[in-house]
């Protein structure tokens, strides 16, 4: 994939959680396999809501307990 990063050896799945999300901050985590999100998605730091992902419909979420699965990361484009 031109100008990502295939995450996982083999292009496996990974996992987006609460506890890794600060190593994907201001990065888009896309996927193959559309689950139950508008990929890609935006990670982010909510001040007061901690981690978030921010959809390609600009809709606010924070991220689940039990994760989302992702296959590739890419960087963000400014939104400038």
């Amino acid at each position: 994939m031109a100008g990502g990063r295939t995450a996982g050896e083999g292009g496996q799945d990974m996992r987006l959680t609460r506890e890794n999300a600060a190593q994907y901050e201001g990065k888009l985590v896309d996927c193959r396999r559309m689950l139950f999100h508008y990929y890609p998605l935006r990670v982010v730091k909510h001040s007061t809501m901690g981690w978030m992902y921010v959809d390609r419909f600009h809709v606010m979420m924070r991220i689940p307990e039990e994760g989302i699965e992702f296959d590739s990361v890419k960087k963000a484009a400014d939104d400038g």
